[in-house]
């Protein structure tokens, strides 16, 4: 698990001590070995409950036109061990490589970090399926994902109930059943960027023509719940009339009333104090009622 395999291998090489010192030694005041010992005096290893793998051939490395399998392995069943608790997994014919990056969702690492995790929390379903705040979380959103993840953990850290929706397809339509957004619970509040269904970069009409036509359908297909939308864009500042030119009068007629709240952004802005207190009223007030 902790990689000293390689570091050993690379001090062999060259004349490091910083390799020396991440490697496996004998020497018990070598950087890895102090470090393993602090962990276990403060019961860190009891505390955490930690799950293993470890690669069963060596990596294979670029050798002119062809790919070579070495013996080297990054982690060894040795090291995967030290600090592992509750099991360690030798995954089947898996370098370091295919391990730490899988090859898709069906890939056997994949998989096992999913069961590990599920095994883990009592009731991860419960986590998921309940929360006034769902925040969205988009498959081709080319502008919010960094935004999201920071609003995300200022809802948390705010102790609002919140969570991340399922994730949303590139494309939407008034068909699409809200159990595409969430399980469980309907929430209060879809907090979601502008750029959710955009899948290209700039202002090409016609990918702001995709953009404004899913946005309507989510609109229309969440129409007769009583959950309020969050919109996040740095349009609403740029165009203070892109509500109006954007949204069809009849979503906008369906969530009149406080259903619909915009938080503007500015261009090549990162978010800021102000944003973040604009955010902050915003839910607020959508909870509030």
């Amino acid at each position: 698990m902790n990689g000293a395999g390689i570091a050993n291998l690379g001090s062999g090489i060259f004349a490091s001590k910083t390799l020396w010192q991440l490697g496996e030694s004998d020497d018990p005041d070598s950087f890895l070995d102090t470090l393993r010992d602090e962990w276990i005096d403060e019961g860190m290893v009891a505390r955490i409950p930690t799950e293993c793998g470890y690669e069963t051939v060596g990596v294979t490395v670029p050798f002119l036109w062809w790919e070579v399998r070495t013996g080297v392995t990054v982690v060894t069943p040795d090291s995967a061990s030290t600090l592992c608790t509750t099991g360690v997994t030798g995954l089947a014919q898996l370098d370091h490589f295919g391990i730490v990056k899988p090859a898709n969702f069906e890939a056997q690492p994949y998989g096992l970090a999913v069961r590990w995790y599920q095994e883990l929390f009592d009731d991860p379903e419960e986590k998921i399926t309940s929360g006034d705040v769902v925040v969205a979380n988009c498959e081709v959103d080319r502008y919010g994902k960094l935004l999201f993840d920071k609003l995300a953990k200022l809802l948390y850290d705010n102790s609002i109930s919140m969570r991340v929706s399922l994730r949303l397809p590139q494309d939407w339509s008034t068909d699409t059943p809200n159990s595409s957004i969430w399980t469980g619970t309907e929430p209060r509040l879809l907090v979601i960027h502008y750029s959710c269904f955009q899948d290209e970069d700039g202002v090409d009409d016609d990918v702001l023509e995709e953009r404004r036509v899913d946005f309507n359908e989510l609109f229309a297909s969440l129409a007769n719940t009583d959950v309020k939308i969050l919109i996040c864009s740095r349009a609403f500042w740029d165009y203070p009339t892109f509500v109006q030119e954007n949204i069809t009068r009849a979503n906008r007629e369906a969530f009149k009333d406080g259903r619909l709240l915009m938080l503007p952004l500015r261009h090549g802005v990162s978010i800021g104090p102000d944003d973040i207190k604009r955010f902050e009223r915003l839910v607020d007030q959508a909870l509030a009622n």
